[in-house]
């Protein structure tokens, strides 16, 4: 299995499926040595940039929380966050966009949701007054689409946007 050196870690790994490269995906197990990934009721977190502080324990509530407000509690899921220079590179690899993005979301399967990979320093120059309420609204953006919603027409965009609101009322609480 190809493993990018980089992110060789315990944090985001390539699989070689059917001769075809899937999406990235969070190694499943505990990276004791680093401490940054924390992993408890089905959630991983893992910081890879440095730059910005977040409150990880307020966020990993609210995935929790997010996760039940969608009817998944026993599902697991995954979040990276990165800066926008790793977020380019992986939006190129995966999405042939040359240019960093807000959040990438990779679905796997019906118990395991997959991982939300959000960009740290996007959120900050977006909101800087509030790094970490931008990055819960990246990640309900990102959980959103692992379990199904997208945003490609009027409808679907209308759908996504009033669950995006109703699940931040739902952590705001």
């Amino acid at each position: 299995m190809p493993v990018d050196p980089a992110l060789a870690s315990g944090g985001l790994r390539r699989q070689v499926v059917s001769g075809r490269r899937s999406p990235p995906t969070f190694g499943r197990r505990m990276t004791r040595s680093t401490g940054h990934l924390r992993s408890e009721g089905g959630v991983e977190l893992r910081n890879a940039q440095r730059r910005f502080k977040l409150d990880v324990r307020r966020i990993k509530r609210a995935v929790q929380a997010l996760l039940k407000g969608v009817g998944r509690s026993e599902a697991q899921v995954s979040v990276l966050f990165v800066d926008d220079q790793k977020m380019r590179q992986l939006h190129r690899q995966w999405m042939g966009e040359d240019a960093p993005t807000d959040v990438l979301s990779f679905p796997m399967e019906e118990r395991v949701l997959g991982d939300v990979v959000i960009s740290v320093e996007t959120a900050a120059r977006r909101a800087p007054k509030n790094v970490t309420r931008e990055t819960v609204r990246y990640l309900i953006h990102g959980l959103l689409h692992l379990i199904g919603h997208d945003h490609v027409g009027r409808t679907d965009r209308r759908r996504m946007s009033r669950e995006s609101r109703r699940l931040m009322k739902l952590i705001q609480t």
